[in-house]
């Protein structure tokens, strides 16, 4: 195909751990472009999935590595990502909807990463859109399962310059170098509101005085909430700036700053 078109890209596939690529990338590391893999979920129920501690980039993280031994010039595509687990029947709810945000999180903060793909949706019954895995209904509106794309969507920036977690909390930071913009997001696993506090480390932009929140009543709950709020958020420090919040139950909080 290269010797037709030199501009072909292509890829290798491989989700069986550091095995399969120690056996295939000596054969394929220099004529391919990228390598290939896929990530789903484990989690079978809320109380599972908020007292783990995992990343949830078991794949990516080994298919990494395996770019990082054999080829370092090498891409990776993720082809198939969800808090979906295969075999396992879940409602499209608020717990699923705040996982998914939280592994599309984890997998857009390797920088290696160049292409995303959530399957929005999963022909396996006479109504496939209202299944687990679908991201939009049969008349194309956001199932629950939809909306992180939603906010990844509108708020991800140039570069994620941060992420971290304690207990219940999850954060990522993204950061545009061209305009000194940075966007914060916050995710709150637990079913009470959570005080916390974030420090920016060599950071002096300004929050603005409103942060949008997808949240959700219950981790069952099939009814989503986002929207603005209008919050002064309040900011300690200079070289180091503090910030104390408060977050909503079920919820991811987006926090925007600007020079």
């Amino acid at each position: 195909m290269k010797a037709v078109d030199p501009s072909i890209k292509i890829g290798v596939n491989g989700m069986s751990g550091s095995e399969w690529w120690d056996r295939v990338m000596p054969i394929v590391k220099d004529d391919v472009d990228f390598l290939v893999t896929h990530q789903y979920s484990s989690m079978k129920n809320y109380k599972q999935w908020k007292t783990n501690d995992w990343n949830y980039t078991s794949n990516i993280g080994t298919t990494k590595n395996a770019i990082n031994t054999y080829n370092p010039e090498l891409r990776l595509n993720v082809t198939e990502n969800s808090s979906y687990k295969p075999g396992l029947d879940h409602h499209n709810n608020i717990w699923k909807t705040l996982h998914n945000f939280e592994l599309l999180g984890n997998t857009i903060r390797f920088d290696q990463v160049d292409y995303y793909h959530f399957w929005v949706s999963r022909w396996f019954g006479p109504n496939p859109y209202s299944s687990a895995a679908s991201a939009f209904n049969s008349s194309y509106q956001l199932m629950p399962m939809g909306f992180p794309l939603k906010v990844w969507g509108n708020f991800l920036k140039k570069k994620m310059v941060s992420s971290s977690k304690s207990g219940t909390i999850r954060s990522w930071a993204s950061y545009d170098p061209d305009d000194g913009s940075l966007n914060l997001f916050l995710l709150n696993k637990d079913t009470k509101t959570q005080k916390v506090s974030v420090t920016l480390h060599n950071y002096l932009g300004i929050p603005k005085d409103e942060r949008w929140v997808l949240e959700g009543s219950t981790p069952e709950s099939k009814n989503v909430n986002w929207r603005k709020y209008h919050i002064t958020t309040k900011v300690r420090g200079l070289k180091n700036r503090e910030i104390k919040t408060k977050l909503n139950p079920l919820s991811v909080t987006v926090i925007e700053f600007e020079q």
